[in-house]
């Protein structure tokens, strides 16, 4: 905690976004320079680039950086959902065989 804020950021720049969230869970003092626009503007153009979600709302590029975190999860667990229901359903008619699960 002794080093200069200079510093400091340059080192939060160093970070991941998960890292950088939990920096900011240390002290006041970190939770103020994690916080920094300028580091989540960075992570937000490195994880997700110029897209641009719908529901991306935020006044800050932490909290765009979190809403679009959310939405890539949900969105991938979705399509791992909808993955398992097909793979589920093809199994089922490849081991029962077509007649056979139409007559179930």
């Amino acid at each position: 905690m002794g080093l200069p804020d200079e510093l400091k950021f340059k080192i939060l720049e160093s970070v991941s976004a998960f890292d950088l969230a939990r920096v900011s869970c240390v002290s006041s003092k970190l939770r103020c320079l994690a916080s920094s626009d300028k580091l989540w503007n960075r992570e937000f153009l490195e994880h997700f680039g110029d897209v641009v979600f719908v529901n991306n709302g935020g006044r800050t590029y932490k909290e765009k950086f979190a809403n679009a975190w959310k939405n890539l999860v949900d969105r991938n667990e979705c399509q791992s959902r909808c993955m398992e229901a097909s793979y589920f359903c093809y199994s089922n008619i490849t081991l029962t065989g077509w007649r056979g699960h139409l007559n179930d």
